[in-house]
C-alpha cells in the first residue's frame, strides 16, 4: 500500500491498470496494485487464515450500524474503515478452536473499543418489552462525564440480527431500556452488551458481555 501525496490520483477512488485508489478515513488517498494469483496450492496457515475472515467477516455484517459509531475512534487511530477495526480484535481476541471448526467467544468479542472509562455494578434484565440496563453512576475526572450516553446492543445469532441504540440515556441516569418488540419471533438468544460515549461522540468505553438472555 502507497500513500498518495501529490499528482492527478489524490481524492480518487477506483481502479485504473490494475491499481486500486481509495481514501482512507482521515482524507489521505492511498493505492494498492492487485495482488497476482499464485499457481500454488494454499498452505495450511494460508486456509485458516481464509477461513477465519470468513468466519468473522459474516458475524461482523448485522453490527454495522452500531460499529459505524463504536468503532469510529479506533478505526481513525489505525486509518482503516470500522468493519476491519471490529473484525481485526475478533480475529486477535475472539477466536477459538482449531481449523475448520473456528468459533468466536463472545464474552471475549469487544462491540465498542476505546480508552472511555465504563461503568461498575452494570446489569440487565428481561422486560415485557426488551431488556432493563443498569449501571453505576459514579465518574472520574478525566476519565469518564456524567453527561456521557449509555450504548446497549442486544445480538440474536440464531437470527443474525441486532437491536441497538448508540446514544441512550444519560450516564448519571443510572438506566435506560432498549426495545425488542420489532424482533418478530420468540424465544431466540439474545447476546447482550453495554457501552459508553461521550456526549460529543469523540470518546468510547469498551463493552461489557452481560450475558444471554431468551427473548
Amino acid at each position: 500500500m502507497a500513500i498518495i501525496t501529490s499528482g492527478p490520483f489524490v481524492g480518487y477512488s477506483g481502479t485504473i491498470d490494475g491499481i486500486t485508489y481509495c481514501q482512507l478515513p482521515d482524507g489521505r488517498t492511498y493505492s494498492k496494485r492487485k495482488n497476482t494469483p499464485s499457481s500454488l496450492p494454499p498452505s495450511a496457515e494460508q486456509l485458516t487464515v481464509r477461513e477465519d475472515t470468513g468466519v468473522v467477516s459474516q458475524f461482523v455484517k448485522p453490527f454495522e450500524n452500531f460499529i459505524s459509531v463504536s468503532y469510529r475512534t479506533e478505526a481513525r487511530k489505525k486509518y482503516i474503515n470500522t468493519h476491519n477495526a471490529m473484525v481485526s480484535q475478533i480475529r486477535k481476541f475472539a477466536l477459538t478452536g482449531k481449523s475448520p471448526k473456528r468459533k468466536i467467544n463472545l464474552r471475549k468479542v469487544l462491540v465498542s473499543k476505546g480508552n472511555l472509562l465504563s461503568a461498575k455494578n452494570t446489569s440487565a434484565e428481561l422486560t415485557e418489552t426488551g431488556l432493563s440496563f443498569k449501571w453505576s453512576t459514579e465518574t472520574k475526572d478525566g476519565l469518564n462525564h456524567h453527561s456521557d450516553q449509555v450504548m446497549m446492543l442486544a445480538y440474536f445469532p440464531e437470527l443474525k440480527e441486532v437491536r441497538c441504540d448508540t446514544g441512550g440515556a444519560k450516564r448519571r441516569s443510572g438506566r435506560d431500556e432498549l426495545s425488542l418488540e420489532s424482533v418478530k419471533k420468540k424465544g431466540y438468544v439474545a447476546e447482550v452488551f453495554i457501552s459508553f460515549i461521550t456526549n460529543d461522540q469523540t470518546g468510547v468505553s469498551n463493552s461489557v458481555y452481560l450475558g444471554r438472555f431468551i427473548w
